[in-house]
């Protein structure tokens, strides 16, 4: 059964992802149009790919903490963990958002798709961007269900979300076109995989919704609010036009929201423990 489960969770998630909106823009639209959006839908994803990797790495020990009925170590992982995961998408995501358009004028241009094209290729992937930062508001809980066995639990969530997106990509793509694919995407990872997995999660610890969303969202919230003020100021100084400006003001950008991340992002146990395996790494390395 829980074989079982794991390949349904996965193959869900893989038609969801995959498949749903480029059928349905084929429906609706026309092989232009899924073309514009697929410039940014197969962008955003891999964000998510490897935020999905860095998430994996909770499971074991949250498989390991289940049987003890540890749940003070439990909540910390899905604390810890998830803030660590939210700052790193909104930084992520935010860098990505701001600079989105240079990115595309410089890979793609305007010759094929146009200046509308391209703009609407940039707005696709800023909302798309959304999608991925739901996902990740949940952070770790994922795992810790996991870890506890509740697959079918996942497996239904992944269900439901593939069900969301189609109502709501349907309900929309006629009025808005692509936008409103993009918007169906979000409102199902929102709608069905954030919330009901926090709430499974919460349940499952005994926790308060609201202390999860507190502990969780304010810091990561906060230090998303600087960046952007920050990233906004780092633009005034020049538009990049090559590569080399963009990679200049990307690496910029990072450096600033690090900084930022590791002032306010993390309380002061949490920066002594990064210090301390920081220091312990740059030995094995010498």
């Amino acid at each position: 059964l829980l074989h079982s489960g794991v390949k349904s969770h996965i193959s869900v998630n893989f038609v969801s992802l995959g498949y749903i909106d480029a059928i349905l823009i084929g429906i609706f639209r026309h092989v232009a149009a899924a073309t514009i959006y697929a410039l940014a839908a197969n962008l955003a994803p891999y964000l998510g790919r490897a935020l999905r990797i860095a998430r994996g790495v909770f499971h074991p020990s949250a498989a390991e903490l289940h049987p003890r009925e540890d749940f003070e170590g439990l909540k910390k992982i899905l604390f810890m963990g998830s803030r660590f995961l939210l700052l790193v998408t909104v930084l992520s995501a935010l860098v990505i958002g701001f600079w989105a358009e240079v990115f595309y004028r410089l890979w793609i241009g305007t010759d094929e798709i146009g200046e509308e094209g391209l703009q609407m290729v940039v707005l696709l992937l800023r909302v798309l961007l959304a999608s991925i930062f739901f996902e990740f508001v949940s952070g770790t809980a994922g795992q810790i269900l996991l870890g506890a066995g509740r697959v079918s639990s996942l497996a239904i969530i992944a269900a439901a979300q593939v069900i969301v997106n189609l109502v709501v990509t349907v309900a929309l793509l006629p009025r808005l076109g692509l936008l409103g694919a993009a918007i169906g995407t979000v409102v199902a990872v929102f709608a069905a995989r954030s919330i009901w997995t926090v709430i499974l999660v919460s349940r499952q610890l005994s926790l308060r919704f609201s202390m999860f969303m507190r502990q969780v969202l304010v810091r990561p919230l906060i230090v998303g609010a600087l960046f952007a003020a920050s990233a906004h100021a780092i633009q005034q100084l020049g538009s990049a036009q090559t590569w080399t400006q963009l990679l200049t003001q990307g690496t910029l950008a990072g450096i600033v929201g690090l900084c930022i991340a590791a002032a306010i992002g993390i309380d002061a146990m949490e920066r002594r423990t990064l210090v301390i395996k920081a220091r312990e790494w740059l030995r094995r390395g010498s």
